[in-house]
């Protein structure tokens, strides 16, 4: 899962947010949302336990009517 975003993949809602699954390694906004800013409220183990693709990301976000553009930013922190 590493290198830049990709395979960005719109779930759906699920327990009221918009749910957005990608592969890489960065942050996703929604275009013409920024303001929107991801739920931190829970981590990686159990988002994996929610959604069941241990290969994937995911990012939840309050719920809008419908997003028109989905892009990522990409973050080039090295990991060790």
């Amino acid at each position: 899962m590493n290198g830049p975003i990709r395979d960005i993949y719109y779930l759906g809602v699920q327990d009221n947010r918009m749910v957005i699954a990608y592969r890489g390694m960065g942050s996703v906004y929604i275009k013409n949302h920024r303001h929107l800013r991801e739920y931190h409220d829970s981590n990686w183990m159990g988002k994996n336990r929610k959604y069941g693709n241990y290969e994937c990301h995911y990012a939840e976000f309050p719920l809008i009517s419908f997003p028109q553009n989905i892009q990522s930013l990409w973050s080039n922190k090295s990991w060790y």
